[in-house]
């Protein structure tokens, strides 16, 4: 049987050919054993990567990775979402290049979109460039992790502010003002569907 670990492996047993990975200098640099069915990078399991190794700006956004202590409470879900979460937070941080503003945008036009996203309490975004271009969150808000594409919160932040409050309301976060832009229907189709005392007026 293979440890899950070693110091050094011959050249076949080497990733991208072998099933060998090997860790970053600053987690020891060991060969680790990485199966279809394993974590991809194993040795960072328990652990939470100290800010500093992260890029600049990432764990502000994103945090620091998933701790499986963070999901037990899920009981019968806590795997999955453990190992979902994981994922997730990896590819984030593969595809993260920096945070910052997105070019061709005049600041005017920033602080126009910006001045609408505060009255309607997402406060100021924070722009990203990653996986999918230059996006942004809204680390003010009830909803931390809620992304959208810079280009609309730019360009069409009515519209931005209309899907987070449907998002925050899928959510169980009722917004102390509805924006005009969130559909009658979305907030009478959900109310038929709880019991009468939780029903909003």
């Amino acid at each position: 049987m293979r440890s899950l670990r070693l110091n050094e492996v011959p050249e076949h047993w080497m990733a991208p050919i072998g099933p060998y990975r090997q860790a970053p200098p600053e987690y020891g640099g060991e060969w680790w054993l990485v199966t279809p069915f394993s974590d991809p990078k194993p040795w960072l399991a328990g652990t939470r990567r100290p800010n500093n190794l992260l890029p600049e700006g990432f764990d502000k956004l994103f945090g620091q990775r998933p701790r499986w202590t963070d999901f037990r409470h899920l009981e019968r879900r806590a795997l999955i979402s453990f190992e979902a979460a994981k994922v997730q937070w990896d590819e984030d941080l593969d595809h993260f290049k920096s945070i910052g503003i997105p070019p061709g945008y005049a600041e005017q036009q920033i602080s126009e979109s910006t001045a609408v996203l505060v009255k309607w309490l997402l406060g100021k975004p924070t722009f990203y460039e990653g996986r999918f271009g230059w996006m942004g969150r809204f680390l003010e808000s009830d909803l931390k992790d809620y992304d959208s594409s810079a280009w609309q919160i730019i360009n069409y932040p009515h519209h931005v502010v209309s899907t987070y409050q449907i998002t925050s309301f899928r959510r169980g976060i009722v917004p102390p003002k509805w924006h005009p832009f969130v559909p009658g229907g979305v907030i009478t189709k959900d109310d038929e569907e709880k019991p009468e005392d939780q029903r909003s007026s």
